[in-house]
């Protein structure tokens, strides 16, 4: 073992003896390609890679969306251009509101519940985007949705744990 190991480095870890269920400690040193090399990756990090990544897309179809769905409604509600950018807006100030609630949350009741409570929200009030009729509910829906989305970086953590 070098005298300077690196943060890579993992020094020791614990085995318990089947036969005298007695503790023993090793002094390997091995590197964390090598710990995850041992553990291998299963159907669980699979699923993960699956849930964070759709995830991830639906981050990236908002900012698609409000593009799309601006110029739409430019024809069919005869949108001012205050009103189009009031209805990008209020995603961005959701955002902003939801990034520190969601960060608390992760902290208090865990990472996963975070995760999964915001895309909830998210599914919910996109989906409840459809059903507006005017601008004010459009922007308050969406500022919403922005609220949720907010919480979907939390996912990067689960997924990088």
């Amino acid at each position: 073992m070098s005298p300077n190991p690196s943060q890579e480095d993992l020094t020791a870890y614990e085995v318990r003896s089947w036969s005298t269920n007695e503790l023993e400690v090793h002094s390997e040193s091995v590197t964390i390609e090598e710990a995850i090399e041992t553990v291998g990756i299963g159907r669980t990090q699979w699923i993960l890679l699956v849930l964070c990544g759709l995830t991830f897309m639906s981050d990236a179809a908002e900012v698609t969306f409000l593009s799309f769905v601006t110029e739409q409604l430019k024809c069919d509600w005869g949108l001012t251009s205050s009103q189009e950018t009031s209805i990008a807006q209020a995603v961005f100030v959701g955002m902003i509101l939801g990034a520190p609630v969601w960060g608390w949350m992760a902290d208090k009741v865990g990472r996963r519940m975070s995760f999964l409570l915001s895309s909830v929200v998210i599914t919910g009030f996109g989906f409840g985007t459809c059903l507006c009729q005017n601008v004010p509910q459009l922007i308050g829906v969406r500022g919403v949705v922005g609220f949720g989305v907010a919480g979907l970086p939390v996912g990067f953590y689960i997924f990088a744990e």
